[in-house]
């Protein structure tokens, strides 16, 4: 027992010692008489062969992966066509094929032998004309089309190779699977003229049986013509059937691998199926139409036609449902970035360079904010935001923070807040003239926000605000602001030496001469310096040319980035004049007197660094002070203020007021045209302290 069963394991473990050993049997079951016990058991082997290869064949994500399918086709028609020899044998001697062919051929018959052959012939003619001959013709024509497109494929492989798009073992990898894929359908072509006399020999074989049995029957056995066509065509038919039905099963199996075009979504031939045949929910809702209207049409089953319809209309609402999901997913994924630290090598590296722009939102607001409409506006303020100051800004990063609290936001600058606030997406703020007490005065809850024009009212109170006439703007509107507000004032983050490098080169084609002349007289490095300088007092550099002209003119008698900046500014005194005018074309102004200058000048301390300006700390605040509250009353009256002061004095205010918190604009004289009508609105100075420089 246990050598036999030792045995039984050595040969599946040699599946070419099995498949030796079929073909012989196969070839001695053409010759030799088989017992119908055996007979029964070849039939359901037959049978149960047929079932699995269909299985593979709808299970199969790529025909490629079954490249043995040709064989398995010549030696299951071999077996079949045996089997076939020998139930006819069994047949026409004895009279007896086994316990399956005689059940088979009574259940089919039911009685009646014409039905029997009508049944019989129905299979075999849709075997042999609808399945095996469209399977012929796609095998023969695969071939074709796969041999025409090899040389293509392959240099299409080779180009990858070249420009590095794939590497050496995904090209072999390719290489082997256009291979198989050429052979298989090439080989297939070939195969399916098996299946193809398969279906003609069992017809043959059929009519063999009946004829044969019956003059076996009427001239050997004494049989009368009726009991001997009542013994043979149950047979004959059973076994005809029996033999056919496991041939329609590999006909099918393989008309589903050849019809089977692969892609890299491809699961099994069901999944495939219902997932491009009904992922278009508006085919099912035509369908679902047609249905209701087939239900009133006079004869037709009203019942069975409602229901599919209903069935029909539920997948329909499904898959619609489905799919906006999935549409929603996809844009939420496509804009929300989360993703985060991973323990791979490309995830580390990934981490070593920061993100130049990230939007940080709490995650309450995940649901309450589309990723799709806030991108959209954040591309268009990038687009405002390059065309008003000539400087491309980069890509926003959405991301959905747990860390955040609810309502709130962070914006942040290569990874470093700039700007952050709670409850801007789920209030309103009330703009124009409105301060507090306005609005209190209305009857309306208000709480002031930053400034006195401004405060903050419940969503509620929109109805109340517009009878008013009072101006104001939703959470998303102020979102948006306030990042363009940080973006802006930040602006000198998004240039480098790169960028700088990249408008020079733009710049070359079409002034190759200028460009020239400022590469040779002012270093990259320098240029990038002096544009910070620009964008960082809200200066565009849209004129570039005149940028360039300004350091191609200085460039070679200046060293100094600071001063360069100045005559830069100088020589685009025109755009910064019309930048700061208002309606009525004047300048708002407010101008440091000239002791104010003095002290200043006086308090200038030089460096290996730079210079700075040391004042002493009660004098700082005294002046601080004084532009608080002037630049405050400007604001109430509805204008925008600058500081005007000398040229040498300038940078050093404007560095004073930003270290401050202040982002008051500071002007000279020489950056204003000669025409520009000056509004003065006073003069700042120090008060009553004692001007004394900083020790």
């Amino acid at each position: 027992m246990n050598g036999f069963k030792n045995l039984l394991v050595k040969l599946g473990m040699r599946q070419d010692i099995m498949l030796a050993l079929t073909l012989v049997a196969v070839i001695f079951m053409m010759v030799l008489p088989l017992p119908t016990i055996l007979v029964d058991v070849l039939i359901a082997v037959n049978l149960t062969f047929a079932i699995i290869l269909l299985m593979v064949a709808i299970y199969l994500r790529n025909p490629v992966n079954l490249t043995t399918l040709p064989a398995v086709l010549l030696i299951s028609t071999l077996f079949r066509l045996a089997l076939s020899i020998t139930t006819t044998r069994l047949i026409l001697l004895d009279a007896d094929a086994g316990a399956i062919i005689e059940t088979f051929g009574n259940f089919v018959i039911a009685g009646n032998i014409v039905v029997g052959l009508v049944v019989f012939l129905i299979i075999t003619v849709v075997q042999f004309v609808v399945i095996t001959k469209g399977s012929e013709r796609i095998a023969e024509v695969s071939a074709r089309f796969s041999l025409d497109g090899m040389p293509g494929k392959q240099m299409s492989i080779d180009s990858d190779l070249r420009s590095g798009g794939i590497d050496l073992d995904e090209a072999r990898r390719r290489r082997t699977n256009l291979e198989k894929e050429s052979s298989l359908y090439g080989a297939m072509d070939g195969a399916m003229k098996f299946v193809k006399g398969d279906a003609i020999a069992g017809l043959v074989i059929i009519f063999v049986n009946i004829i044969g049995g019956i003059s076996i029957g009427t001239m050997q056995n004494d049989l009368s013509m009726g009991e001997a066509l009542e013994i043979y065509s149950i047979l004959t038919i059973g076994d005809g059937l029996i033999a056919q039905i496991p041939a329609l099963f590999m006909s099918i199996a393989a008309g589903t691998i050849v019809t089977r075009v692969a892609t890299d979504e491809s699961q099994d031939l069901g999944s495939d199926i219902g997932r491009q045949i009904i992922a278009e929910p508006r085919a099912l809702q035509i369908a679902t139409i047609a249905l209701l209207g087939f239900a009133f049409i006079p004869g037709f089953p009203t019942l069975t036609f409602f229901s599919l319809a209903l069935i029909v209309g539920c997948g329909a609402l499904y898959m619609f449902f489905k799919q906006k999901k999935l549409v929603e997913s996809e844009i939420e994924s496509r804009y929300w970035d989360s993703s985060q630290p991973g323990d791979d090598d490309d995830a580390a590296f990934a981490l070593l360079s920061s993100v130049p722009v990230k939007l940080l939102l709490a995650a309450n607001l995940r649901d309450n904010v589309l990723p799709g409409d806030l991108n959209k506006k954040l591309n268009r303020v990038r687009t405002e935001l390059a065309q008003s100051l000539g400087l491309p800004f980069p890509k926003f990063s959405m991301q959905i923070s747990d860390r955040l609290p609810a309502d709130g936001y962070e914006m942040q600058i290569d990874e470093i807040p700039v700007n952050e606030a709670t409850g801007v997406l789920d209030r309103n703020l009330v703009l124009a003239l409105a301060d507090q007490q306005t609005l209190i005065q209305l009857g309306l809850d208000a709480q002031a926000a930053v400034g006195n024009a401004a405060s903050w009212v419940p969503v509620t109170a929109i109805a109340s605000l517009q009878d008013e006439r009072i101006s104001y703007h939703q959470g998303m509107d102020i979102l948006i602001y306030l990042v363009s507000s940080s973006l802006r004032r930040h602006a000198d983050n998004f240039i480098g030496v790169q960028e700088t490098h990249k408008l020079l080169t733009d710049y070359e084609r079409e002034y190759p001469d200028l460009v020239a002349e400022v590469r040779q007289s002012v270093p990259v490095m320098r240029q990038t310096e002096i544009l910070k300088r620009l964008v960082s007092e809200d200066i565009s550099i849209k004129n570039f040319r005149i940028v360039l002209e300004t350091l191609a003119e200085w460039g070679n008698r200046e060293k100094d980035p600071i001063m360069l900046t100045e005559y830069v500014r100088a020589g685009l005194k025109r755009q910064i004049s019309h930048h700061y005018l208002n309606e009525s074309n004047t300048l708002p102004a407010y101008l440091l007197t000239q002791d104010t200058e003095d002290t200043i000048r006086n308090s200038i301390r030089q460096t290996a660094s730079g210079s700075f300006v040391a004042l002493d700390t009660a004098i700082l605040n005294t002046m601080i002070d004084e532009v608080r509250s002037k630049n405050s009353d400007a604001k109430s009256n509805g204008l925008s203020a600058v500081l005007l002061s000398s040229v040498d004095v300038r940078r050093h205010m404007r560095t004073l007021l930003e270290n401050e918190g202040f982002d008051i604009p500071v002007l000279s004289n020489q950056d204003l045209t000669n025409d520009t009508r000056i509004q003065s609105l006073g003069y700042i100075s120090f008060g009553d302290n004692t001007v004394q420089p900083a020790a």
